[in-house]
C-alpha cells in the first residue's frame, strides 16, 4: 500500500469510528439562519463524547458525516488497484508481455494514484 494511501487509512482508523448521522438543531422561528447543523458523537475524549457543530453548513456537515462510510471504500478500492498494477508490473519486467502501450499506461496509472497536498 503506498504511503499516502497508508496515511489515509491510519487517519481513518484512529478518528471515532462511524457511521455518524448528521441532526438539525432548529430553534422552530422559521428563519433559515436558525438551523445548526451538527454531527452527535464524532468526537470521542477521555470523559465522554462530545457532538461537532458545522453552523449553517448543511453540506459539510454531510460530507464529513459520509466520510466514515466512503473512505473506507475508497480505500479498498485503491488498495486493489496497487495490487493489479502491481502485477502488471510484475508481467512487464519478467518480459510476459512486451508493449510500450502497456507500459505506459502502467505509469499513468501509477501517477494518478499518488495523492497530492497536506496530510
Amino acid at each position: 500500500m503506498s504511503d499516502s494511501l497508508q496515511t489515509i487509512v491510519d487517519l481513518h482508523t484512529a478518528a471515532t469510528p462511524g457511521p455518524h448521522h448528521v441532526e438539525v438543531i432548529d430553534d422552530h422561528l422559521g428563519r433559515h439562519d436558525s438551523k445548526q447543523w451538527l454531527i452527535p458523537g464524532l468526537a470521542s475524549e477521555r470523559y465522554g463524547r462530545n457532538n461537532v457543530s458545522f453552523g449553517e453548513d448543511e453540506r459539510t456537515a454531510r460530507f464529513v458525516a459520509a466520510a466514515f462510510t466512503v473512505v473506507p471504500a475508497m480505500a479498498a478500492r485503491l488498495q486493489k488497484v496497487e495490487e493489479i498494477l502491481a502485477s502488471m508490473e510484475d508481467l512487464l519486467e519478467h518480459g510476459a508481455v512486451i508493449s510500450c502501450d502497456f507500459s505506459q499506461v502502467t505509469e499513468e496509472l501509477r501517477k494518478a494514484l499518488e495523492m497530492e497536498g497536506p496530510q
